[in-house]
């Protein structure tokens, strides 16, 4: 018989790894901590005490309940509060316990009404921990994920190889559709990529691809777009109408537009020539750039 994974003491267990790892913002724990920590006082009002008795409807309930003034939430504070809670679950699976993810079920609105539009910080750190595949113990798809955060795109993403990544660094190299370029991993991604250049042993090697295709070939991209694809789908972002695997970079390149408030900067990282095309792919309409 299944013991009880009691709410409270597990959400705070949970919330406590979440501050001991490196890749999340001080802003993004805490506020992550606090959807997190309302969730369990709700179960508690709810005389929930055991995580598993937890199911979609506590969850919906929860992610569609009146904020404390007594309004309903925002599209974006909904989102948030799935994929804290999305988090939560990933995390227990992560440390070995049998649990599902009753919000993979829940649909919302989409956030915004582009076609493809950047992530978010928290979307990014659940998919970091979704790219770890249980059945494909090898670094894959976590090092497909890290190139995506450094602008990488999915042309790109098959031909990078160890010995084009310098510390902290990496070399792109440009597609039809980008320029090539250098670029930062994040500090999680670099941390993956070093990881994978010991695994495969050859720096020559490619990545993540290990196919036939050329540079300019449709195999290779392909590749990649599954990859990041299957992340995204694992985070349960796979159905977001506005979600792509281009929406991977796309957040690396906002957070530099946040940085600076310079659009060039941000087409810069992403290797494009046009203005409005990096406006476009991180969400920024001209007027606000003013």
């Amino acid at each position: 018989m299944r013991r009880e994974l009691p709410a409270i003491e597990t959400i705070s267990e949970v919330t406590d790894r979440w501050r001991r790892e490196d890749d999340r913002t001080d802003q993004t724990i805490q506020r992550m901590s606090e959807i997190a920590d309302r969730f369990a006082s709700r179960l508690s009002v709810q005389q929930i005490f055991d995580l598993y008795r937890v199911g979609p409807d506590e969850c919906e309930g929860f992610i569609n309940a009146h904020t404390r003034t007594g309004e309903f939430p925002s599209v974006g504070t909904r989102h948030f509060r799935r994929v804290t809670l999305r988090a939560l679950f990933r995390t227990l699976r992560a440390d070995g316990i049998d649990i599902g993810d009753p919000t993979l079920d829940i649909e919302l609105p989409p956030r915004s009404p582009l076609a493809t539009r950047p992530l978010t910080i928290d979307e990014v750190i659940l998919c970091r921990t979704a790219s770890f595949a249980v059945r494909t113990p090898d670094l894959r798809r976590p090092s497909a994920w890290a190139l995506a955060e450094a602008t990488a795109s999915t042309a790109e993403i098959p031909h990078i190889r160890g010995v084009d990544v310098k510390g902290l660094m990496v070399t792109l190299p440009g597609s039809s559709r980008t320029r090539p370029r250098r670029f930062s991993l994040t500090m999680w991604g670099q941390a993956i990529i070093e990881r994978r250049i010991r695994e495969l042993g050859d720096p020559t090697l490619p990545l993540t691809y290990d196919g036939e295709g050329a540079p300019g070939e449709v195999s290779p991209q392909a590749a990649s777009c599954k990859l990041i694809g299957s992340i995204l789908d694992v985070a349960g972002l796979g159905r977001e109408p506005d979600i792509r695997p281009a929406s991977v970079r796309y957040w690396r390149a906002r957070a530099v537009y946040d940085l600076n408030r310079d659009v060039t900067g941000a087409a810069r990282v992403l290797g494009m020539n046009s203005l409005d095309r990096a406006a476009e792919a991180i969400g920024l309409e001209w007027k606000e750039a003013a």
